[in-house]
């Protein structure tokens, strides 16, 4: 994996909060993979359900503004034109990531 991002999708989930994820995966074909996801505060995390049955996530903060996402058991899936992508909660090493924020381009 080269990088995974998160951003608002305003009027996605209302009145949950609504994100669009992005996925790049080195060496393969098809570009960016991308997903959707509604998110609820929970025992004071956030947790996201990704749209279609795909897996989800939590979110947790971290110092200096940055966010802690957890891969659930259900693992995450993104979709493309070529196909889909899944990070697994039990297999490989993509299972959780620190993002830090980003300047608004």
């Amino acid at each position: 994996m080269t990088a995974i991002s998160v951003s608002p999708a305003p009027g996605f989930a209302d009145p949950a909060l609504g994100l669009h994820l992005t996925l790049r995966l080195r060496g393969v074909p098809g570009g960016d993979f991308e997903a959707y996801a509604a998110c609820e505060n929970e025992a004071g995390h956030l947790y996201c359900s990704m749209e279609g049955d795909a897996g989800g996530f939590q979110i947790d903060p971290v110092k200096g503004g940055a966010i802690l996402l957890t891969v659930s058991s259900l693992g995450m899936t993104f979709e493309n034109d070529a196909g889909f992508a899944t990070l697994e909660r039990n297999a490989g090493d993509d299972r959780s990531f620190l993002l830090r924020p980003a300047a608004c381009r």
